[in-house]
């Protein structure tokens, strides 16, 4: 079973680390807008949207998790891969990248168009 749910661990990290980018670029943002804030009030926001994106992100990785020990865990693999295009984002030594996952037939035409 761990060895299982290990193979999903490039996934979660691209997934983790494309909403982290997400999240501190519209930080950076905000706070440039609202640039009267005090470094404690930076603080708090910087928690506030790092446990915001922990929140929303806790459920799919708990999921992804279960799906990792399932027979068609390479269709939700690479759908999840599609929908938030992290093909390109998956680079682990001990995995192969998401480019080498074989998609379904119908998936794979999409993603050639």
């Amino acid at each position: 079973i761990w060895l299982k749910t290990r193979e999903v661990t490039p996934l979660i990290a691209a997934l983790r680390g494309k909403a982290e980018t997400i999240r501190r670029s519209e930080l950076e943002l905000s706070i440039r807008r609202l640039a009267n804030l005090s470094d404690k009030e930076k603080k708090h926001i910087d928690n506030l949207t790092r446990a915001i994106v922990n929140r929303i992100l806790r459920q799919p990785v708990l999921r992804l998790k279960e799906i990792a020990l399932e027979d068609d865990r390479d269709l939700h693999v690479a759908s999840l891969c599609q929908l938030f295009d992290l093909e390109s984002s998956i680079t682990d030594d001990n995995h192969l990248p998401a480019q080498d996952i074989k998609l379904p037939d119908d998936l794979a035409e999409q993603s050639s168009s």
